[in-house]
This record gives C-alpha cells, structure tokens and sequence, in this order.
C-alpha cells in the first residue's frame, strides 16, 4: 500500500508548533544512542550528498512508537526512501493540532491494534512498532527515523530529487522537539 499525499489542514500557520506541542517522546524509553550525532542527526550528508531528513532513534526491531501528540493518522504504507535505497519502508504520518506532521519511519508493515487511516491517535498511545529496513547498511538499520513537518506546504512528504533533503518544503529539524520531551538518560 502507498502512502497518498498528505495534506495540511484548513487554515495552517506558516510558523512552527512550539516545543510544547510534543507531549510524548516517540519511544518508551530514551535510546543508547544519541540522535545529536552523525550519522543520526537531523541533516548530516549522506554518501549521495542528500541531507538527512530526520533522526535516527535506534531501537531494536519490535519496539513499541508512540503518538508524540494528539492527532489524526493521515497516512500510513510503504515508500522508498530515496534512489540509494530500493527497498520499501515502513511509515506512519500523522496530522497534529494547528496542522503539524510527524512522520515515524521504518516502522513494520502493520499498525498497532485497531488503528487505520482516519484515526484519532493520543499523545503517547502505541501507533506501530519498529520494522527491519535492510542488511545494507554499515550501521544499524533497526531505528526509528522520525521526521516533522510545518504542514503549510502540499504533496508528498518524500520528493526524491527535490532540495538538499529531497523532501516537501516545510521539513522541519525535529532535534529540539525530541529534546524537550526525551525520558532521562
């Protein structure tokens, strides 16, 4: 099933959701490593010179995601990430109040209990579980990439070929979001 293109609720504010939006952190507990760092942080380069678009919450496959805030499950299949990687992964996304989007990556291909596309989901609520992406990756490739979007812009959330980060125009760092609700070390 294909991700359709997500879409940005009726009147969108062109400013990002304050700090305060998130209320969950995506996982149950904080990962051992640091999503601050290179190769998990939000616009390192990769080898094809693309911009990552997110972080990288490593965790073993299995593990429980979690709704950041109340929201709306806009979208919810397989994509491709982009050229360097042929294989499918896994993605919710999910429309947040004032129009926000996360999107949790690399996510197994079933959402948690009765959840579907046009649910309403609860800050800290399970929504998936961490998939396997591949076997071609010289770092561990069991993770959630966690993405976060303005939700002004319009179309698909992955635009290969587009931008530094080959992604819609309201990509946001997710960092500092992350930051501000991560459990304890």
């Amino acid at each position: 099933m294909a991700l359709a293109a997500a879409k940005p609720a009726a009147s969108v504010s062109k400013m990002p959701p304050p700090l305060s939006a998130f209320r969950s952190f995506p996982l149950h507990k904080r990962p051992a490593f640091d999503w601050h760092v290179h190769p998990r942080n939000f616009g390192t380069t990769r080898s094809s010179g693309r911009k990552h678009a997110g972080c990288d919450l490593y965790a073993p496959t299995g593990t429980k995601v979690l709704a950041v805030a109340d929201g709306t499950i806009i979208g919810f299949g397989r994509f491709k990430v982009v050229e360097e990687f042929p294989d499918l992964v896994g993605a919710i996304e999910v429309e947040h109040e004032d129009g926000w989007i996360a999107r949790y990556c690399e996510v197994a291909r079933t959402l948690a209990g009765a959840l579907k596309v046009g649910s309403s989901v609860k800050a800290g609520e399970v929504i998936g579980e961490i998939g396997h992406l591949m076997h071609k990756l010289p770092i561990p490739s069991d993770m959630l990439h966690f993405e976060l979007y303005g939700g002004w812009e319009t179309g698909s959330l992955s635009q290969p070929g587009v931008g530094a980060f080959h992604r819609r125009a309201d990509l946001l760092d997710p960092t500092a979001y992350l930051d501000a609700c991560a459990p304890p070390a």
